[in-house]
Parts: C-alpha cells; structure tokens; sequence
C-alpha cells in the first residue's frame, strides 16, 4: 500500500446448476458483444513515456541505504454501503483428506528475505513480492529491492527501489514511494520491476526492465504519467505476449475512490530501450476495484493475439445495490499497438456466479488473533490476492486465483478457484474450495500452478495460541476436485506477535521456477519482534507429483535436478 494513502475498498458447468438450485442465478452480463469498442469505458488514452534511458549497472551504482520511520497511515474506507453478511460458505473443505499419496514435501531449500530493519521505509505492511529466475532471486518490499542467488547469498541490496533510477531524474529518482512489484519474463529472459509515486500531482509508474538477464547489469528505465488528477495505488503487473498489463486502484487524494486504472505497457519497445507508450483505460467509481491481470506462467504461449483476461470478486454484502451476488467478474483487455482506435476493454463485466462466501470478514477490520497480544491483524477479505496466474497447457487454458474470505464466526479462510477457457462467455468454473481444515486462521494467499496442473497455495496462519507463521499446501491434478489434498507444511514459524500495528502483508507471492516449470517459491512476511520488525523468508518446495523437467540439469540448495524428457 501507499505511504501516503492506506486504501480499503468497504476497506455453463455443472456447478451452475447447483447454484441454481441453491437461489444464486447464473448472471452473464454483457450488453455488447466482447471486443467491441462501444463497450470501452471511455476512448482508450495512449501515453508517451515522460522519459527512458539505460542505466549504469546496477552493481555498480551507489546503493541508496535505509533512512527514516515513516508514520503508519490507515486505510480509506470505499464510499460504497455495506449490506449484512450471513451467507453460509458453500464450499467449505474442514479437514485433510487421507489419499494413501505423499503429503505436501518440505523445501529444497530456504533462506531470509529483506527485513523491516533493512528496509528503506520502517513502515507496514512490507507488501512482500519476489521472482525466481534460472540464475536469480529478485525480492522487493516496501520501499526495497534486493537480489539474491538460487541457494540464498545475497548478490545486492538491500536498498532503496529508487536506487535503479539514480541520475534518471524527477519523480522517480526522487521518491521511493512503494508498492512495488518484481516480475519475471521468461520469454525474454528479463527482469520487470515498478513502483508508483505518491506525492502529488502529476502521478507516475516507474517501470524499468532489465537490460539482460543479469539483475545486477543495466536497466532500460522508464517514467509512464498515469494522470494529473488520479492517484493509481496498489498497481498489479503482470506478463503477456504483447505487453506489461497492470491494473490499479484510482483516488482523487487524499481519499476520494475513482474507480479502476487498467494499463497496457509496450513489452516489445521497453525490451529494446526504445520511446513506448501505454494505453490505458479508466473504469468509473462504480466499478469496485481490486481487480487483477493476468501473469502467464509455463513455456506454452497463449493464443496469438489473446487479450489479457482481468479479474475482481465481489461479495453480495459488499455493493448490494450494484452487486448483489457473491461472483466473479471477467474483463478482456485487447492492445492494438499499431492501431489504437482498435483497443478494446469491456466495461460491462461476465459475471460468473460462484458458491457462496463471506467476504465481510470482521466489517473488514482488524480480526487475526495472535499468541500473547490483543493486536489482531488485517487480512484485507475485499479483493483478489496476487497472483492471478493463467496457464496455457494445450488441452486447455486456466487461471488460478484466491481471496481471503469467513469461514464462520469470524475465521479467516482462503477461498480458491480454478478457472478454465477463461476468455468464455462465460468462462468455466472447474474448481473451487474455500482452506479451512482446522480453526486456525489462514490469509495473504497467493496460488499457482505448475507444469503439469499441480496446484500450491501460500499463506499466512496465526491463531491466540501461535504466531503468524508461513504455510503452504498443495493437491495433485489427478486428486479428486474442490479440495487441498497433500496436507499442510510450516515453512517457518514466527519467534514473535507482531504488537506495534495491525497493517500485515498486503501481498504474498508463489511463483514457479522456470528451469524445470515444477517447482514452487514462495515470500511473504513473518513475525520475529514485536515492533516495527517483520521479517520476511523465501523458500522452494516442489510436489513429487511433477516429474517432468525441461532444462539441463541444476541445483536447488544442494539437491540436483537432471534433465528428463518424459514423465516416469
């Protein structure tokens, strides 16, 4: 979240005839068809960067080191009414099925991440993300960057994100404003990072891409104005063919909600250095926010010509007099960059009725007990978590996607979808279940998939009798649907509660390794002091049920992987 601005917004299968038979209608609302320009929100705006160039190396520019506190700074409340939430969950899983299959495995191997105190910002949330690449760990929080080897040693930083943009000149160079977001393309074999700035008038995207594979070479960077007027906080990236797709949430500062910005980046241009524009388009108050774009993950490519599916969840409690369904809404963004008049994003949604949750987790306040302290923690139950992560595995394509939700009297579960031929009209809802085996608490999820459609989920979990540790679990393609079927792993427990604030996370992020397209890793935050002293971990864990590996043979910690062509 933004220093200056903590944000909250109200802070045909078969599953569509059970919902039918339990009184939630199936609604599909487009009142024109897909792809046509009458349904924009507004003319697309097409933005020249303000600025780029090529930076020095980075590993041989000066590392701007960590200075002050910063206050911590609440959250805005979304304008929209609140209705009354009662909804059962329809998709509870309550306890660990027992499948005669190996349980969800430790990490090959883990390692510390960049810590509060080594932060340029000692502030909190930390916003946690990072991105593993062939060579390379990239990790970034609020307001820091570090880069990091397979194994764990530490190859630069931690330092301020602002230290890339040194000699780049204005806002970008200037602030290190936060929320910044790593990822990897690894169709290019390039490094992607960002960050907003928040200050006042004019507002920018800071977007640099690594000139090489190196994190620590060169960087082509860039300056994007995204408005005069309109502030884009909690920006979302995520990797396509054709461009950089990020969405963000729009305020008129200091906390009048604007509605939805989502933004397509010339990928072909800034990985050649070169002028490039973004085309964007900006989604009226009404819309509720918190949407994602899609990342892709894997080696199979999507469709030529694919738009970017766009993705937000609303609760029936939240906006009842627009959204009075508990659904997921479907938006295509479609960039023409040599015709812009050709771009196209529907404003109208697909709305796609799912089972039944509650989304107003503790009237979204503050309500994840921690051992030994009354500081309950946020788990911000009202948007997508990060990652909306998209697949493409020939048969078929998919998203995996999840949200924080009540699994009853105020325990928070993560619900999680599989979504396939997800720019359907509608698209398909395979699977979905919300995680709550036992009555300890889960939130700050983030899920994804592997190569052969194996699926992890991160997390945090915390209850009044441990501290906030990190979590994951998994389940195997084959296994039986709508359910987390390997069990549950700890992959570090947290030595302290966090007592200063109730701020926590913001985001995790579980990305896959693109040597072998099988194994998992996964950063978030954890608690080691009581104060302003959040630490974060990496770590890599792989199921035994993804055996295939495409690339020569590499090392994860200190097991060795060998190349293999088929699947034993």
């Amino acid at each position: 979240m933004s220093h200056a601005l903590r944000r909250r917004l109200a802070s045909s299968s078969a599953w569509i005839l059970a919902a039918i038979a339990l009184g939630a209608a199936p609604s599909f609302a487009q009142s024109v068809a897909l792809g046509d320009p009458a349904d924009n929100p507004g003319p697309v705006r097409v933005v020249a960067d303000s600025k780029h160039d090529l930076s020095p190396p980075l590993r041989e520019m000066p590392m701007i080191p960590p200075y002050g506190v910063r206050a911590l700074e609440s959250e805005a409340m979304h304008p929209f009414p609140l209705g009354n939430e009662n909804t059962p969950d329809a998709a509870l899983q309550t306890s660990l099925p027992e499948l005669g299959q190996p349980a969800i495995p430790g990490t090959l191997v883990q390692f510390e991440g960049v810590a509060a105190a080594q932060s340029s910002c000692g502030c909190t949330p930390p916003d946690t993300n990072g991105e593993i690449g062939p060579r390379h760990f990239v990790q970034m929080v609020n307001s820091a960057l570090a880069v990091y080897s397979r194994s764990g040693s530490l190859l630069w930083g931690p330092a301020a994100i602002n230290s890339i943009w040194a000699g780049f000149g204005g806002a970008c160079q200037n602030e290190n404003a936060g929320d910044p977001v790593v990822v990897y393309d690894q169709m290019a074999d390039r490094w992607v990072i960002s960050q907003f700035t928040d200050t006042g008038s004019p507002f920018f995207e800071c977007i640099a891409v690594s000139q090489t594979a190196d994190p620590t070479g060169a960087w082509y960077r860039y300056a994007f104005q995204t408005s005069t007027t309109k502030f884009n906080d909690y920006p979302k990236l995520g990797v396509w063919t054709d461009g950089y797709y990020m969405t963000a949430n729009l305020f008129i500062l200091p906390s009048t909600w604007a509605g939805t910005g989502v933004y397509a980046f010339d990928r072909a241009k800034m990985l050649a250095g070169l002028p490039a524009t973004m085309q964007l388009f900006e989604l009226p108050p009404a819309d509720w926010g918190g949407m994602l774009p899609s990342d892709l993950d894997g080696f199979g490519l999507p469709p030529a010509g694919a738009p970017n599916v766009m993705v937000e969840v609303l609760d029936g409690s939240w906006d009842p007099g627009n959204w009075p369904n508990d659904e997921l809404h479907f938006h295509q963004f479609h960039v023409d960059w040599t015709t812009p008049a050709n771009t196209t994003f529907n404003q109208t949604p697909i709305q796609v009725p799912v089972a039944t949750f509650d989304g107003l987790l503790c009237n979204f306040g503050a309500c994840v007990p921690q051992s030994g302290t009354a500081t309950k923690l946020d788990t911000l139950s009202d948007r997508l978590m990060y990652r909306l992560a998209y697949r493409n595995f020939g048969t078929h394509e998919a998203l995996v996607l999840n949200h924080t939700v009540d699994a009853g009297t105020n325990q928070a579960a993560i619900r999680w979808y599989e979504i396939r031929d997800p720019r359907g009209n509608p698209p398909t809802i395979f699977q979905q279940s919300t995680f709550a085996p036992t009555t300890l608490q889960r939130w700050m999820g983030s899920i994804a998939m592997d190569s052969v459609g194996n699926a992890a989920l991160g997390y945090n979990g915390s209850s009044s009798a441990q501290s906030p540790d990190i979590r994951y679990t998994g389940r195997a393609a084959t296994d039986p649907l709508n359910q987390m079927t390997l069990g549950e792993m700890v992959m570090i427990a947290s030595s302290a509660s966090q007592t200063s604030a109730s701020r926590w996370g913001d985001y995790s992020d579980l990305t896959v390794d693109p040597l072998d397209d099988c194994t998992f890793w996964l950063t978030t935050e954890y608690a080691v002091g009581s104060a302003f002293s959040w630490h974060t971990r990496i770590g890599a864990f792989r199921l035994d049920q993804c055996p295939t590996l495409f690339r020569d043979n590499f090392e994860i910690g200190t097991t060795n992987f060998w190349t293999s062509t088929t699947t034993p």
